[in-house]
């Protein structure tokens, strides 16, 4: 085991890390460019949550390294043979990303996202075998979206967003083009976006923290600690509504209705009246801050305008690209990350931003990957899903609002902040701790 200070240390920056998960603080050392624009999807960067990340997994593998028990376990497994499939499976794991780099049609593209991905499987690995509890995890990740949500309160309400190069985020006011606004009778309103790329992923991202922060608020057993959770609740639904993201607040909806069916089917862990009164305060707020900005909310809901409308039509557009690009390899895909060139490749007419992936993860896995690889993950995923379940039944509701955001949105797994959103969100919800009783 590591030294105490050590252990510490390493307890401080993974908590350090999941504070800072939303800030894509880079140096891009490879910026890449088609047909003139910026693309940020084959641009190479090394990004700051990487380097800390590569720091708490050394810390962690000494952690583990310098514990008898965890040698005397592996002697056993080997000795015994147990464990020899699990063993199996992760080596034939990493041969298969071996070999969908080498087969991707852009393996410089692949080779990059690859990396990504075994750096997220590395975050949610130390994220579940921390040391520090479920409960100091979550309050870690927690406090980023009420920091979030404090930031796009003033975004919304000071109708800007400061450029700042050591925080990764871009200028933007509601008369910049390709800035994302609302149309309203009032004029054009610029919508929150934090230290995210666009508001959608501050949307999910604050959608999913109150969810989290929601089954702290069961697991906490004094009152003082729930009247100040509630109040930071308050601000991140707040946030949530100022990124006038339609698929974040449908997630959310969708997160909630899973916690009542679990709540009705697991009714022994928690009362009544603990379960209802947060619920009762998630619907006034609602209420609330829809009357006052419903001149806001409803071209969002409605589709009312020609912006609204010109984005359903550009999602009806992306589907139709997404066939050509889908037909390239049905069985193996066109390479991991690879969509954007891929899609380059086929009409080289367009203007750089247009150079983007479908807004769905599953249409844009089964492009990448192919049939092969999207039937291998999604076994995995079903036995993942199986686990959290099991293990606690309430954390299923937070995997719920991100496979339903996932309908809607790529950057849950095409950015190096999205991947590492995830791998934080299933590294949480697999914790070895858990849940724990909750009143």
């Amino acid at each position: 085991m590591l030294p105490t200070r050590l252990a510490k240390l390493n307890i401080f920056l993974l908590g350090l890390l999941l504070f800072l998960i939303p800030f894509q603080t880079r140096w891009i050392y490879a910026p890449a460019f088609l047909n003139g624009g910026f693309w940020e999807y084959g641009t190479g960067s090394i990004y700051g949550s990487e380097l800390l990340l590569s720091v708490i997994i050394i810390l962690t593998a000494f952690d583990y390294f310098l514990n008898r028990v965890f040698w005397q376990k592996i002697k056993n497994d080997i000795l015994t043979g147990r464990n020899i499939f699990g063993l199996a499976s992760a080596t034939l794991f990493l041969f298969g990303l071996i070999f969908f780099v080498l087969h991707s049609r852009f393996p410089g593209l692949s080779f990059i996202y690859i990396s990504y991905f075994i750096e997220a499987l590395c975050l949610s690995g130390v994220v579940a075998l921390s040391r520090a509890s479920w409960q100091q995890k979550v309050v870690a990740f927690w406090l980023g979206a009420f920091a979030q949500s404090v930031l796009a309160l003033w975004q919304f309400f000071s109708q800007q967003v400061i450029a700042n190069k050591w925080l990764g985020m871009a200028a933007q006011s509601a008369s910049s083009l390709g800035a994302s606004v609302i149309e309203s009778d009032g004029g054009r309103w610029l919508r929150a976006y934090g230290s995210f790329p666009w508001p959608n992923a501050l949307g999910i991202y604050l959608a999913v923290a109150f969810l989290f922060g929601l089954l702290l608020y069961f697991k906490l057993s004094t009152w003082p600690r729930r009247i100040l959770l509630s109040a930071g609740q308050i601000f991140i639904l707040f946030g949530l509504f100022f990124s006038f993201s339609r698929a974040a607040w449908l997630a959310l909806a969708v997160g909630l209705t899973t916690v009542i069916v679990v709540w009705f089917t697991n009714k022994n862990k928690i009362s009544a009246l603990t379960f209802v009164r947060p619920f009762v305060f998630i619907v006034i707020t609602g209420i609330v801050v829809s009357s006052m900005f419903w001149n806001l909310i409803s071209p969002r809901v409605f589709v009312s305008n020609s912006l609204e409308k010109r984005s359903i039509t550009e999602r009806y557009e992306q589907l139709w690209e997404w066939s050509g690009i889908v037909k390239i390899s049905p069985a193996l895909g066109v390479g991991p990350g690879a969509y954007t060139f891929a899609k380059y490749v086929a009409n080289q007419n367009l203007p750089a931003w247009r150079y983007q992936p479908i807004h769905n993860i599953y249409f844009l896995i089964l492009a990448e990957w192919g049939v092969v690889a999207s039937a291998v993950f999604l076994l995995l995923f079903l036995g993942l899903c199986r686990r959290i379940y099991v293990r606690e039944p309430f954390l299923i509701s937070v995997i719920t609002a991100w496979l339903f955001f996932g309908l809607f949105d790529h950057w849950t797994i095409s950015l190096v902040g999205g991947i590492f959103f995830s791998a934080v969100v299933f590294g949480l919800s697999v914790s070895l701790d858990g849940l724990g009783d909750m009143e």
